[in-house]
Order: C-alpha cells, then structure tokens, then sequence
C-alpha cells in the first residue's frame, strides 16, 4: 500500500476520533446540566439569593440599601394603598437582606404556600390590652349561628400563655314567632393552645343589663371594654372581673379619629328616609360641619350606604346638602371604626373593608372582589336594623 495513503489515513482516522470525543463531551455535559436543573415549574436554583449576593459585596446595612431601593415611597401620602405596598416591598428587602447565607452549593427547600389564617383579611385595631378585630366569627369559634349573631371580638393574651376570646353581639331569639335579637351579649372564650393550634375551651355568656339591641366593641381601657348599640346605648364590661360594670358610659360614645370625631350612634340629627345607619362620623371645617352616616340601605339589608349631610357648626340639624353614596359592592351594613385624616375606614359584618374619602367623595378601597362569605352569614336580613327613633344632635 501506498506509504502516502497509510498517512492520509492515520490523520482521517485522528480527526474522526477528536470528533467523537467532542461530541461525547457535549453530550455529557447536557446530560449533567439536565440532571441539575430544575424540573419544569419547579423554583430556580440560586446558591445564593440575590440580595444575600449584593449584601455580601456592600459595607451599607440593610435598611440603607433598602432605603435607597425603595426612596420613592417617602412621596407618596400616608394611608394610601400604593404607601402600604411599597412600605411592605421595602420590609421584604430588607428581610431579605437579613437571611442567613446558606452553605455554598445548598440547594433551597422550595418555597411553602402559608397556610390561610382566620385573620388574613380581616380588619383589626389595638384596643386596651388587647385587639378590636371586626366581623362575625359564628363560624370561625364553634359559636353557634343559630342562636347568636356576632359582630365584632376582642382577643388578647392571658397569664400562661392561654388565649382570650370576647365576642360582642346578641343572642337570637324566636320563640314568640318572630326573631327578637334585643338581648345584647358578650360571649367570653378561653382558647387552649395544645399542638400549637387554638381550641376553643370554656366559654360562659354574659347578657347586656337591659335589652338595646346587639353589641358592639368600640374603645377599650386595659381590660374593660366599651360596647354601644346602634341607637347608642353604651354598655362597659369588664374582662378581669367577668361582669358589665356601673354607671354606664356617657352615650352615645364619642372618639376623636383623623381629623374629626367618631359619634357611635345612628341616629340622625335630621330625617333621612329609607336607610338604617350604625354610626356616624364628623368634622368641622370653619363655620361648616361635614357629617358622614354609615349603615345600609333599608329595602336592600346587603346594599352599604354612606350619607355625607354638609351643616352650619351653628345649627347642625338643618343640612344644605346630602350626598348619597353606595358602596360597590354589596356587602351589608358597613360602619365607621377608624379614620386617618379625612379617609374613613368602614368595616363589614364580614371583617372586609371599605375606605372612603371625604373630601374627593369617593370609596378608594374595597374588597377585591364580592364577598359571597358576607351573603351566607344569614339567610335573612339578620340583625332586624329598623330605622332608629328619636333624632339627636351628634
């Protein structure tokens, strides 16, 4: 054979040979990739988190860099909701930052969905030693529906650990034919901790002195609670001693929130026809008052109402104008339980809220979307609201 075609041959042979490992070579290192990477829908895989990876290469602390992510914040208005998102990314940043770096080559644990808890949409307030939270809770603590109708409770901390429940509403009534809910009650439950899970415990009802109608939590001063009708009778009750408490509060129940008073009644100065209100609320502006009713539409109990009456300070029972305004969507009787500035914070039966704002007159936060739970917390217009007697000056 050809000496020259023996050489031809050997470098074919070579070259063919190199290829091959290549190929092999991508094809392995595919295979290693592949076998690494997550599967389809999974999370990524970062050895380090991002933010870990740019705290470690800065000498600023978190809340500086942070700061200076989120520095457009401080220009928005407190009390919006655009303020509270930015102020909720700026405290993920820098919880972010402050996450222990873990091991070099540690793959994470995928992220967890957090279990839903009872108060995830559910407006609340400290009030004493402990906390207002608004709604119906029948079906959230064994409270039987049946037999009570619940609008908002009181929960705080006892000695060893154990739980306090005070739920504040009326006990149901129909034995002579018709529903009569005028016995206000408190309902007091101790929650067991046991497995790190509540279970409800003893619980022992207390009923109102006199019958005004269900009850509601408004103020608390350390362990004795306000409650008001929503013809304003006021009741106090205190926790520690387990028993109402004379003399009773002044009613109705006035508390200064954002730039005016909240007046825990709903009854009018004036007239006005076709609505049942829970309490009202009130600013003065020069000679000028501008009072804002809260309640429901009479013919419609699920349709909330606002009613904003423009009034001389000097003469408050005689309006120049009255605006209506309906919430949008139909969640019952909503009431006032707090303010900031001229933005009123309206609750729901079902813990939802509504936020209005006075001097734009328009609601600029509502749920996200219609609360089918508020519609299946009774078959009827469960808490009887009549239209209220007498007027009275707020």
């Amino acid at each position: 054979m050809n000496p020259c075609w023996r050489g031809r041959e050997s470098l074919w042979s070579s070259l063919i040979g190199l290829v091959a490992i290549l190929i092999f070579s991508l094809i392995f290192a595919q295979m290693l990739k592949s076998a690494s990477a997550p599967a389809n829908g999974s999370y990524p895989y970062y050895p380090y988190p991002p933010p870990v990876l740019e705290a470690m290469n800065s000498a600023l602390p978190p809340e500086t860099l942070c700061d200076q992510r989120f520095l457009d914040r401080h220009e928005l208005p407190l009390g919006t909701e655009k303020r509270a998102m930015e102020e909720k990314a700026y405290q993920e940043c820098v919880e972010a930052f402050q996450t222990p770096t873990p091991p070099r080559g540690t793959k994470p644990s995928p992220p967890m969905t957090p279990e839903p808890t009872v108060l995830a949409n559910i407006f609340q307030r400290a009030a004493g030693a402990g906390m207002i939270v608004e709604g119906d809770v029948t079906s959230q603590y064994l409270v039987p529906a049946m037999n009570y109708v619940t609008l908002n409770s009181w929960r705080y901390t006892e000695t060893g650990g154990k739980r306090a429940l005070v739920i504040a509403g009326a006990k149901k009534d129909d034995s002579n034919g018709y529903l009569d809910i005028s016995q206000g009650v408190v309902i007091v439950m101790i929650m067991e901790v046991i497995n790190d899970q509540q279970v409800p415990g003893s619980s022992e009802v207390y009923q109102t002195p006199i019958k005004a109608g269900p009850v509601r939590i408004v103020d608390a001063n350390g362990m004795q609670l306000i409650l008001v009708t929503a013809s304003g009778k006021a009741f106090f009750f205190n926790v520690a001693l387990r028993k109402f408490v004379s003399p009773d509060p002044s009613s109705p129940v006035r508390r200064a929130s954002g730039v005016g008073t909240i007046v825990e009644t709903g009854i009018t100065p004036f007239p006005i026809e076709n609505y049942a209100f829970e309490n009202q609320w009130y600013k003065e502006v020069g000679s000028q008052r501008i009072a804002v009713f809260a309640g429901s539409e009479q013919q419609n109990y699920w349709q909330g109402v606002l009613i904003v009456a423009v009034t001389s300070s000097s003469q408050p029972t005689t309006p120049s104008a009255l605006e209506t305004y309906l919430t949008p969507d139909q969640a019952g009787p909503i009431w006032i339980v707090e303010a900031e500035g001229e933005r009123l914070i309206l609750a729901t039966r079902a813990g939802t809220k509504f936020i209005f704002d006075v001097a734009s007159r328009q609601f600029v936060s509502w749920p996200d979307a219609p609360p089918e739970m508020e519609m299946a917390l009774s078959a009827t217009p469960p808490l009887g609201y009549t239209p209220i007697g007498s007027p009275i000056a707020p």
